[in-house]
């Protein structure tokens, strides 16, 4: 099992996420184990947004569905288990957001609790931060401009900003720099919010 996962990050280290695809489908086969689950998860997403050509909204279904399963799988295996958890958060919200806002926006309160307990868990996972603080980031966003969707919510307002988007974004910087090209996305828009244009650009420019 140790020989597998090492072989499975080295893959990724590398880049190789097709590979790293098939070989732990291939490996789950004989090994049912969580720790494998939630790679593979990876691997899907990774599969979806770290390709030359802009993918089919087919194949995105695919490896989204693959993904979200997967981790789903190792969260009820092991509910306290934080890459799991933020896995399966992600793949979940990337899966619903192909069926259009109005799907992605019905989750957004359980995707929040699903990564603030990851975050209790493993307080210096950088994917958890990203993810938190692009949840803040769209939420802040969508109020200014939509308030209307949240009627009826729990929702004020007050509750999100993008001062908190960008604290959870830094802190995923910090944790692991230049990681998670999205995050990095989402600081440049933040800041242009913000309206600290030098900012913006500079981290615009990272994503080139």
């Amino acid at each position: 099992m140790e020989d597998i996962i090492k072989e499975a990050d080295k893959l990724v280290a590398q880049g190789q996420f097709h590979k790293v695809y098939h070989y732990l489908k291939a490996s789950l086969k004989n090994y049912d184990d969580v720790e494998l689950l939630w790679r593979f998860a990876q691997a899907c997403y990774l599969c979806v947004y770290y390709v030359t050509n802009k993918p089919s909204k087919a194949f995105c279904e695919t490896y989204f569905s693959e993904g979200m399963n997967a981790a789903k799988k190792a969260m009820e295996k092991n509910p306290n288990h934080a890459n799991s958890l933020t896995w399966y958060g992600i793949l979940w919200d990337e899966h619903s957001n192909l069926k259009g806002f109005s799907e992605r926006f019905k989750n957004v309160s359980q995707l929040y609790d699903i990564w603030i307990k990851s975050q209790k868990l493993d307080p210096n996972n950088f994917l958890t931060e990203g993810s938190l603080g692009i949840w803040y980031f769209i939420m802040t966003d969508v109020y200014s401009t939509k308030p209307e969707l949240f009627k009826g919510t729990k929702y004020t307002g007050k509750e999100f900003s993008y001062e908190l988007a960008l604290k959870h974004m830094l802190k995923c910087e910090e944790l692991a720099p230049m990681r998670s090209v999205i995050t990095l996305a989402h600081l440049a828009k933040c800041y242009a919010r913000l309206g600290e244009k030098d900012k913006a650009k500079d981290y615009a420019t990272q994503l080139k």
